[in-house]
């Protein structure tokens, strides 16, 4: 009888033991915060994308409140001095408060500096013209301070491609030094625009190298092995191990030595197995313009776009006309219908996406 008793009370306590680990999981699960969303809504938070004019028209209007369209990125056409970016960014902000997500925009400009100079207002030393760490700090930070007083809240750089090569392509945009200097300036420039509290995009991974090819033109050909490849990567590793930074942008440039079909914006074995695998990169990859010809010139943009999502990327930059920026997306909601792509591959990306706007807002 007594032995009978001890069973029960043991018994009973395993059971509360259990009921009560199964009560905290289910009041510490994270709600869904996909639940009420649908695909269309979903897909639309995967784009940036450009628009006409020096206010919102309205064919950007209809892509926020009808597509729930991510971002928008900020080109010349859209530029008049700063008085007039702070009340359009004002604006296409506004737009998201009366769209049924209430999801704010990413709004991204390409600030590089030097010869890539969207606002002459906004500190624009050129990267080859950075000597110092201390010095790409206090660059960085006042010009990330400068872009989120003017309601920008993603600059589009620092380049991180290494160049040795003048008459490269991507060379008159990078830093003027050797691979550890390079590397060093990298991570400065980093905790610079981390300090003004603005989401830096270090460009364009794994790296145009000493293309003399335009990849707005053709697509560059970069004869290295993988091995060569992750030593040029250096300065995106540091930034990586260093900086942790959210967003990193990809090239459209072939590696045949690693990847002899997909140039590396449309590659698994860049993007997925070195990037996201070796480097240990979980942040959102972003997608250098899908309508760059290196692309245009062999796929359609619908073509671009799926593969891109099934490369590994996350974000999907794309300057073209408001048809083809719709075109896009209806592709993208059909490659899920037809399971080319698995809306729970969706559903990861843009939770990504919320977390990152979400902190944005802290």
């Amino acid at each position: 009888m007594k032995k009978n008793k001890i069973i029960i009370i043991i018994s009973v306590i395993i059971l509360a033991i259990i009921l009560s680990l199964v009560f905290v999981k289910f009041k510490t699960a994270k709600p869904n915060p996909l639940k009420n969303w649908t695909l269309k809504q979903k897909v639309g938070q995967l784009m940036i994308v450009n628009f006409n004019g020096t206010e919102p028209d309205y064919y950007i209007n209809k892509m926020i409140l009808e597509r729930n369209v991510g971002g928008v990125i900020l080109m010349g056409a859209n530029i008049k001095d700063n008085d007039q970016i702070k009340t359009l960014t004002n604006a296409l902000q506004y737009n998201t408060t009366i769209n049924e997500k209430q999801i704010p925009l990413f709004i991204s400009i390409d600030q590089e500096g030097g010869i890539v100079t969207r606002l002459q207002d906004v500190e624009h030393t050129a990267e080859k013209d950075i000597k110092t760490e201390e010095q790409a700090i206090k660059v960085a930070k006042t010009r990330g301070e400068q872009l989120l007083s003017l309601g920008i809240n993603i600059n589009l750089a620092p380049v991180l491609d290494f160049s040795t090569d003048k008459n490269s392509f991507i060379y008159s945009r990078t830093f003027e030094n050797n691979l550890a200097e390079t590397s060093k300036l990298a991570v400065a420039t980093a905790k610079g625009y981390n300090q003004a509290k603005i989401i830096y995009v270090p460009k364009h991974f794994p790296g145009h190298f000493n293309s003399v090819i335009d990849s707005h033109q053709e697509l560059p050909m970069i004869l290295e092995s993988e091995k060569e490849m992750l030593n040029n990567t250096k300065p995106f590793q540091e930034v990586i191990n260093n900086q942790d930074p959210k967003i990193i942008m990809t090239s459209h440039t072939l590696y045949p030595k690693i990847d002899p079909k997909y140039p590396a914006t449309l590659s698994k074995k860049i993007l997925t197995d070195i990037l996201r695998k070796k480097l240990k990169y979980n942040g959102l990859i972003m997608t250098d313009d899908l309508s760059m010809k290196a692309l245009t010139k062999k796929y359609t943009l619908e073509e671009i776009a799926i593969k891109a999502l099934q490369a590994s990327n996350d974000i999907l930059l794309f300057i073209g006309e408001p048809e083809e920026q719709v075109n896009v997306y209806n592709a993208i909601i059909k490659a899920v219908e037809d399971k080319k792509i698995s809306e729970k591959e969706i559903d990861e990306k843009v939770i990504k996406i919320l977390e990152l706007k979400n902190q944005m807002q802290e």
